[in-house]
């Protein structure tokens, strides 16, 4: 691959994890904490669905406690933590009918009294109160991750440039999580935190074109690169990893400053070429002087990448604000 004639800084660019995958392998290893408590609401939800009678009961249940939640219960796919959030999500909504439910429903409580051959339990619950307060304590942590793949994931609009934003968002609150006082969500929070490290905490592990696209944004800039890493680490990683940043992107310009310079002078020769014959002056001469112009615009555009980063910046907020057009 490093022969091929488009590849660009050997490759060294060229592999990017999936970021959306690795969120979900993050969220995974903080949802062992509290796996209990999420079968035994998935239980008592597939109890529901399991038959119609078992649903109209329910909403009997719902009505008589003037339930407004308009949602259906779902069921959640176990390997797919998003799906864990939307079922707890409206889930969590009826839990006081679910309690009605095994107070009123004799079928509900001998539902999780089943046995097998063995005599052990088929399906661990009912939930009780203790399951109900781990789900709402997910559900405000889940939150927080759910809407990150999705942006991740986007189709219909470029998604490198809300990279770093979101890489910023998860590490920030992941830190504030972990110095919680509650027990399960600082265990939760630890677990993500060294998978987040893992994929992420690990320079080598990083592709630091990820961030110039952020550096590239005339309204943040290296500036901004700068100061959300302020946020999160010491001053040593700080200047380092700013460094790394302008580094590839300094890289990058020199790349394509090259390649451009190559048209260019490919370009030259082929001018002198068409006009050698009808020109009476000192072609030579001409060659030189024009060469002397490319070599002194070439000198004060090396520092462009320079200029443009000590320029100050757009405003952040201006939405409207065309990149291209810039």
């Amino acid at each position: 691959m490093k022969d091929w004639s488009t590849n660009i800084l050997s490759n060294e660019h060229l592999h990017i994890r999936c970021c959306a995958h690795i969120v979900n392998l993050i969220v995974c290893d903080g949802l062992k904490e509290i796996n209990v408590s999420v079968v035994n609401i998935r239980n008592a939800i597939r109890f529901v669905r399991s038959s119609p009678s078992r649903l109209l009961a329910f909403k009997k249940c719902a009505e008589k406690l003037h339930i407004e939640c308009k949602k259906s219960l779902c069921l959640d796919v176990a390997t797919r933590w998003n799906s864990t959030y939307l079922m707890l999500k409206v889930a969590e909504k009826f839990e006081n009918v679910f309690v009605r439910l095994g107070q009123s429903e004799p079928r509900y409580m001998s539902y999780f009294l089943e046995v097998d051959s063995k005599g052990n339990k088929k399906k661990i619950g009912p939930p009780n109160l203790d399951d109900w307060e781990n789900a709402r304590t997910l559900l405000k942590f889940l939150k927080i991750f759910y809407i990150v793949p999705l942006k991740f994931s986007g189709s219909l609009y470029v998604t490198s440039n809300s990279f770093f934003n979101e890489l910023i968002y998860m590490h920030t609150n992941l830190l504030q999580l972990c110095k919680s006082r509650d027990n399960l969500l600082n265990g939760m929070s630890m677990n993500m935190m060294s998978k987040f490290e893992k994929y992420w905490g690990c320079e080598a592990n990083q592709n630091f074109l990820l961030y110039v696209t952020n550096v590239l944004d005339p309204r943040l800039k290296l500036k901004y690169v700068k100061f959300c890493f302020g946020e999160l680490y010491d001053y040593d990683k700080v200047q380092l990893l700013t460094k790394k940043v302008e580094d590839n992107l300094v890289s990058l310009y020199e790349f394509y400053l090259k390649a451009d310079e190559v048209v260019d002078d490919n370009r030259h020769k082929q001018d002198v070429n068409d006009a050698i014959n009808d020109m009476e002056v000192d072609v030579n001469t001409l060659a030189r002087f024009k060469r002397h112009l490319q070599e002194k615009d070439s000198v004060e555009n090396s520092n462009e990448v320079e200029r443009y980063l000590v320029d100050g910046c757009e405003d952040p907020n201006d939405d409207k604000l065309d990149i291209l057009g810039w």
